[in-house]
């Protein structure tokens, strides 16, 4: 968390607070030399703020580089800045960015850092007024191949010295680097993938700080606790992923041979991830530093063991050769297991040979084992060609017997520690004989030493561990001093509280500020090993973050990068069947099954016998709860009624929205009912004709207030509408004929989109008891459109009386548009719920407006009657010539013309022909001028 001042962290907490982003623009200075700290000097070219053409800025950092906590890795960051009327001097191009957040404190802004950018995209649309920058951390400049080869053994401080040196990166001055040796140089990795090795060694992930600096760190709480309580939550919207918090047990590190193993990892998450350079005496480091408290570890059994190597000659067995599977056929395989030692005797061409070997595989219903040789001692395998039918003899090699301890607490699978060796795995237990098959944590069989070898092992129960959080996803205020790495404390719905590991943040700065936090983690555990290359920023550095290419490359690293696997090609009496892709080697016992054959290619997590929920069939079938595609073309997309009404419940309570940069229906009723349905939502506005779509109706005037709807508001608005408020004028809300309802104890968004227009105006929300409680101070000059919005929660106090918005033009022409006052942090304007402003028609509790396209008439239906009126000013909407109108009194008209008959009052006139005519008074004393 970035250091700040204590009237920061009070004012972070107000809900009036006020932002100002800002955006350093630099160049490195040719030839000039590294600072003290390695960083290559920058000059400003040009500092932009949100008060001139800085629109927005958003903020995307992580700390994870999968959907789990994560060791190893090298995470980035992306920057994307939002400009109006950017200067043209600037080559954008090739400079960087230093962006910061300025928070008000006592009459000037308290800035925080957000990072040091490179601009790898700059985009523009409405004619280059507006300019979008992508932009992404020093990460994007260690995408090359790491050259470093020569000087190993080196150590990691060498190492990453060397790699900052070229790059002209600065260090962070509080890393800490593991006295480590690298043995050798290992080709086809990238500077960035190195430096991401030597952060997993040292159990820790590496990145670039707010400053740009190289930094190695790990999770760690603020020095003070930050708690995120529901009042400052968007909606209440912490949302846990799992039912309680999850803790890390197991550690598991791949090197690309061998698989180094700590924990267990069946009743809680693994930690796993790759590096070339792990050694058991590193992963036990890691282990005992990051994952589990081995001071309150409780020893349960401790056993000595003793290496026999000696034949058992209680159990002889005689096989057959199946050459084609290269197996025996045994009679009695009760005591072969997968690590059996036996010596194996045979006779070939009259000569007796001798020969060491380990099982393999053991497959009781064919009654057969697969086995290799021993190592002889030049370390290299014996060839051995063995013909078909050749019968042998074996004896079984007792391993590892107990002489000291009791068995009874040891299982299969159970990690042992072995005093001053690291840790074994119990593959085998025979308890009957009192012998243990050890092998490694890469599952190396431990065997082939001296007999009378001896080992004192013990079995420990780790009751505490170091990585324990909730995982889930939380949308809030936001503070720009917290960083991804952080641990704060998040309130659940309940009340209760639990540690929030921050492995990815989004902050978006504009005139206001919202954010969303998320800790990953599954309950299932899965041995798929993230690498130090894994993370957001790639070679590709112009990609475009979309919800799609996530998906495409969650799968590619399901499908490559997952760790083991079996493969079985199933047979039938007509040869091969089906292939099948398992988490085990037997049918039987896999869970996670892939199988594909002639009727299809399915998968299932309850065994071979499924449910196949995912599936494709030689129907033309797909079977799947999700899909998710470019696009999606056919003759007919059936959708059950009840998604569809989930879909329009969802839009009508504002928690839905269609958000897409490409919709293409082809179907004219169902896009024009999703049109319609959309309009006709709102969303979640409380304010009642915001832009003034109905006149100004709900609102009480001070001055000659303008209503815009011109070609400029519907290329800068989303609703197309705006107030114009000259110097000096004011509007308010009418408490009584348009209130505003409002929770207690609920967050709430005021934002509005103002034009800087050589003007300064204001925009409040007034509780009944005069607290002022959301306030907006804005304006500027240069034309352009911008954003503003600020975040608050709304307590009992506040409800004791009407809520008032109120509008105020300090100087100049105010101009306001997209008025919105939302329940949670959407700042994307929407009617309140059941308005309608569309071309041809709007809808409101003051009445419905009809108007046909190109027409010069409008049609009125309000509480005052009907009304017919001539539009004049196409651009405000101003004047109301009245053509014709219905009230309570009457019709009133220029003119009327009846075809057949006209009935009024005390006068009757029926229809005349050839110039004929006939007129009835009723009353003598009235006259009728013919």
């Amino acid at each position: 968390m970035q250091n700040t001042t204590e009237k920061y962290q009070d004012a972070i907490k107000s809900y009036d607070r006020k932002f100002i982003i800002k955006a350093v623009f630099c160049q490195p200075i040719a030839g000039a030399a590294p600072d003290e700290t390695g960083q290559r000097p920058v000059q400003e070219v040009a500092v932009l703020t949100g008060a001139d053409h800085l629109v927005s800025m958003t903020l995307e950092e992580t700390s994870a580089a999968d959907d789990r906590i994560s060791m190893g890795s090298f995470c980035s960051a992306k920057l994307t800045v939002e400009l109006i009327d950017a200067p043209k001097d600037i080559d954008y191009d090739h400079v960087m960015i230093k962006a910061y957040s300025g928070l008000l404190t006592d009459g000037d802004y308290e800035y925080v850092p957000l990072g040091v950018f490179y601009v790898t995209e700059a985009s523009t649309k409405n004619d280059y007024r507006n300019l979008t920058l992508t932009a992404y951390d020093g990460a994007c400049l260690l995408e090359e191949p790491s050259t470093i080869d020569e000087g190993y053994p080196m150590s990691i401080e060498d190492l990453v010295s060397k790699i900052a040196a070229s790059k002209g990166i600065g260090l962070h001055p509080d890393n800490v680097y593991k006295e480590y040796l690298l043995p050798e140089f290992r080709e086809g990795y990238t500077e960035r993938q190195m430096l991401g090795f030597a952060a997993g060694l040292m159990g820790c992930n590496v990145r670039f700080d707010r400053l740009g600096r190289l930094q190695f760190y790990w999770y760690q709480e603020p020095a003070m606790e930050v708690v995120i309580d529901r009042q400052n939550q968007y909606l209440h919207e912490f949302i846990p992923s799992t039912a309680s918090p999850v803790t890390v047990t197991s550690l598991i590190c791949s090197d690309g041979e061998r698989t180094y193993t700590r924990g267990k990892g069946t009743s809680g998450l693994e930690l796993a991830f790759e590096n070339p350079y792990m050694t058991e005496t590193i992963i036990e480091s890691i282990w005992q530093e990051r994952v589990a408290d081995m001071d309150t570890a409780e020893t349960i059994e401790t056993l000595q063991v003793s290496y026999s190597g000696e034949l058992d000659t209680n159990h002889a067995l005689t096989g057959t050769y199946n050459q084609s599977l290269a197996a025996f056929r045994c009679t009695d395989l009760s005591k072969v297991h997968p690590g059996t030692l036996m010596e194996m005797t045979y006779e070939l061409e009259q000569t007796a040979y001798t020969r060491n070997i380990m099982v393999e595989d053991v497959d009781e219903e064919k009654s057969q084992f697969t086995f290799t040789l021993e190592e002889t001692e030049e370390g290299q395998d014996e060839e051995l060609s063995l013909p078909e039918d050749l019968t042998a003899s074996f004896a079984i090699k007792k391993q590892w017997l107990v002489t000291v301890g009791d068995l009874a607490s040891i299982e299969k699978n159970d990690l042992l520690r072995v005093s001053g060796q690291g840790t074994v795995v119990v593959s085998m237990i025979d308890r009957e004989a009192g012998e243990l098959y050890l092998t490694d944590t890469s599952a190396e069989p431990i065997y082939g030493m001296a007999g009378g070898t001896e080992m004192t092992l013990t079995k420990e129960k780790v009751s505490d561990y170091r990585i324990h959080y909730l995982p889930g996803e939380l949308k809030w205020r936001g503070n720009p001093a917290l960083e991804s790495g952080d641990i704060v404390m998040a309130e659940k719905a309940d009340g209760s509280r639990a540690h929030f590991y921050i492995m990815a943040q989004s902050l978006k700065l504009s005139g206001g500020l919202s954010s969303q936090l998320a800790a990953k983690g599954e309950n299932e555990t899965s041995a798929n090993f993230s690498s130090a290359g894994d993370g957001p920023t790639d070679k590709k550095l112009t990609r475009v973050y979309t919800s799609l290419q996530e998906t495409i490359l969650k799968a590619t690293s399901r499908i490559t990068g997952q760790s083991g696997g079996y493969v079985v090609i199933n047979e039938n009496d007509r040869g091969p069947a089906e292939i099948l892709i398992m988490d085990t080697d037997d049918i039987r016992t896999a869970k996670k099954v892939w199988r594909w054959n002639q009727g299809g290619l399915g998968y299932s997590s309850n065994g071979y016998n499924g449910p196949y929920g995912t599936a494709v069939t030689q129907d033309g079938e797909i079977v799947g709860s999700y899909i998710q595609a470019e696009s999606i073309a056919g003759s007919k997309l059936k959708i059950d009624s009840q998604v569809i009404e989930k879909i329009v419940a969802g839009i009508n309570a504002g928690e839905q929205k269609i958000n897409s940069a490409s919709l293409d229906i082809d179907s004219e009723d169902i896009s024009e009912a999703i049109k319609m349905q959309v309009s006709q939502s709102g969303g979640t506005n409380k304010i009642c004709n915001s832009v003034g779509a109905y006149g100004l109706q709900g609102w009480i005037p001070a001055g000659d207030i303008e209503r815009l709807n011109g070609e400029e508001q519907k290329i800068n608005l989303i609703s197309g509408r705006a107030f114009s408020l000259p110097a000096g004028a004011a509007l308010e809300s009418d408490a009584v004929a348009a209130p505003i309802r409002l929770t207690a104890s609920v967050s709430y968004t005021l934002s509005a989109v103002i034009k800087h227009n050589d003007c300064y105006g204001s925009l409040q929300l007034i509780s009944g008891s005069g607290n002022i409680l959301a306030q907006i101070d804005a304006g500027g000059s240069g034309g352009s459109w911008q954003k503003y919005e600020t975040a608050f929660a709304v307590t009992e106090s506040d409800i004791a009386g009407d809520f008032t918005i109120r509008l105020r033009s300090e100087n100049g022409s105010f101009v306001i548009g997209d008025l919105l006052l939302n329940e949670g942090s959407q700042t994307t304007w929407s009617a309140c719920p059941g308005e309608v402003d569309s071309a041809t028609m709007t809808m409101s509790q003051f009445g419905i407006t009809i108007r046909q396209e190109n027409a010069k008439t409008k049609t009125v239906i309000d509480s005052a009657g009907t009304r017919v009126i001539n539009i004049e000013n196409e651009e405000t909407d101003q004047a109301e010539d009245v053509a014709a109108q219905y009230t309570k009194d009457g019709v009133e008209a220029k003119s009327l013309i009846a075809r057949e008959q006209v009935a009024a009052g005390r006068v009757r006139m029926i229809s005349f022909s050839d110039k004929q005519m006939a007129a009835w008074i009723i009353n003598s004393d009235s006259e009728v001028d013919l």
